[in-house]
């Protein structure tokens, strides 16, 4: 293989026997199975995106670790959680920027670096297990919110199939008159965090038909509306109110101190305003 031009159907074929390649939107970065397999079966794959003169790949998980810590309401820096990180980035020999895991390689070592950064991937995964037993994880409160008060059949971490065929992990899928209802749990107890986590249920939800699961039977969750205490009842923080009006885009919105907007949502479902955020504590919708 010629180092001195880029020559992305070359470096391809090359890796074709290692896994499955595919292009990507960029010219330059190749997507590649990595041949290792998360607990629940997903399948590894990274990023590798190749130098103009192809002597040299930078390797990535793209955020796909980032956004799985979102997904089970891990904080990357709560500290069982960023202990687990930061030794595993050391003992693989990853970078970390950008909410991305990277390494770089020499273009003939693609194959073995992928593998390696595969393999790494599935131990940093393995963070949520660090703090699986942390009885302050909003998911897990959330879990017996909806258990104690929703009156509804409750299935934790469920996968439904979004339009494309495939699968998507929600927080949980609960049984009601009008059909399934989806719960997508928004993590954090500071601005980025919750940010973050909001980004990926809007990511998980967007893929996922209205015809097979409507507006009216979606919930976004989040920990914690930041509300500005010196300000009148019910104001929320500018971002927040920012970060409510995009996830209103793939369903309503609701946070973890309006349960009685949580519960009016769980019994009627849609409403004028898919908006549950920003309303005063103490008023639920008007039907």
């Amino acid at each position: 293989m010629s180092k001195n031009h880029f020559d992305i159907e070359s470096i391809s074929s090359e890796l074709a026997n290692f896994s499955a390649v595919e292009c990507t939107h960029d010219s330059r970065t190749i997507s590649l199975n990595s041949g290792c397999f998360f607990s629940d079966g997903e399948p590894v794959q990274v990023l590798a995106r190749i130098s103009a003169n192809a002597d040299y790949a930078i390797i990535s998980d793209g955020g796909l670790i980032s956004s799985r810590l979102s997904m089970y309401g891990i904080e990357s820096d709560y500290k069982p959680a960023s202990r687990h990180l930061n030794e595993v980035k050391d003992d693989f020999g990853l970078e970390f920027h950008a909410d991305r895991y990277y390494i770089r390689a020499e273009i003939d070592a693609i194959a073995e670096y992928s593998a390696h950064l595969g393999s790494a991937l599935v131990a940093l995964d393995s963070a949520r297990l660090a703090v699986s037993n942390a009885p302050d994880r909003f998911v897990n409160q959330l879990d017996d919110w909806l258990k104690e008060n929703s009156g509804l059949e409750f299935a934790k971490e469920q996968k439904v199939k979004d339009q494309y065929g495939d699968l998507v992990k929600v927080s949980a899928v609960l049984e009601s008159e009008r059909g399934q209802i989806i719960v997508q749990a928004a993590s954090g107890k500071a601005a980025g965090s919750l940010k973050t986590s909001g980004e990926h249920a809007y990511y998980a939800l967007s893929a996922i038909s209205k015809e097979s699961y409507p507006i009216s039977n979606r919930l976004i969750v989040l920990e914690r509306t930041l509300r500005q205490g010196r300000q009148k009842v019910g104001a929320v923080t500018p971002s927040i109110a920012r970060l409510t009006k995009r996830l209103m885009e793939v369903a309503h919105v609701s946070s973890f101190d309006a349960t009685p907007a949580m519960l009016d949502f769980m019994k009627y479902g849609e409403s004028e305003s898919r908006d549950l955020v920003t309303l005063p504590y103490n008023q639920t919708r008007l039907r």
